[in-house]
């Protein structure tokens, strides 16, 4: 058995992935943060994927993001399983190995899996939210703070407490956090503001300067005189 594992697992590192790129490919994908391939086990990962590559046909909502039991694990393959059957995708799913965390299997199964995205729909990388897609399926029957304690995988890095996620983020930069698009638009207003303190006067500034003014001071001049005398 081991000697199986290895020979499987230099033909795939023969191909040029290994570990660390698929799980860094899972990652990006899916706004995760697995750090062993062996935490695939409760299936979430995968029911994402297939989620965005056949909107629709993958019931997350009966996806457990808490899953904690091998029961768990595998009422969760189950939902893939179905999406599988719905999609007629015809690839045996080893629900048994892969709820055990054996590393050999989900290292076979999700370079399937990555092979599978990028015959299919490889522009599913740069579509997909995955970190949004699990706030919209969970809603508000788990917090962040929940998931995280229960599932920090399910939890990227950029949504802690003290940053928004990667969309909002970028769409709408935080004052505090010195936002690239309030920067900018400071840096204009004091553009602005420079050029017209430094702007010489117009002739229409020049006249009015001169106008009604200084008529009225030539007016109240011989006034003055007279109450010197």
């Amino acid at each position: 058995m081991a000697q199986k594992c290895e020979m499987s697992i230099r033909k795939l590192k023969s191909r040029g992935i290994g570990r660390l790129e698929l799980l860094a490919w899972l990652n990006e994908f899916l706004e995760t943060d697995y750090t062993k391939i062996e935490h695939l086990a409760d299936g979430i990962a995968y029911c994402q994927i297939f989620d965005a590559l056949y909107r629709g046909k993958v019931a997350l909502h009966q996806v457990n993001f808490q899953a904690k039991s091998v029961m768990d694990y595998e009422r969760n393959f189950n939902v893939l399983n179905r999406a599988f059957q719905a999609c007629e995708i015809r690839k045996e799913i080893p629900i048994r190995k892969l709820v055990q965390g054996i590393f050999q299997e989900h290292f076979e199964f999700l370079h399937w899996v990555h092979d599978h995205v990028h015959r299919t729909y490889p522009d599913a990388l740069h579509s997909y939210r995955g970190f949004a897609r699990r706030q919209q399926v969970l809603g508000s029957a788990v917090s962040l703070t929940q998931l995280n304690s229960t599932n920090s995988n399910l939890v990227p890095k950029f949504s802690n407490s003290t940053r928004r996620s990667r969309e909002s983020y970028i769409e709408s930069p935080s004052p505090e956090l010195g936002g690239t698009r309030n920067l900018l638009d400071h840096s204009t207003f004091s553009l602005d503001n420079l050029e017209e303190s430094n702007a010489p006067e117009t002739n229409e500034k020049c006249e009015n300067s001169t106008g009604p003014i200084a008529v009225e001071e030539a007016e109240t001049l011989p006034a003055m005189l007279m109450f010197v005398q």
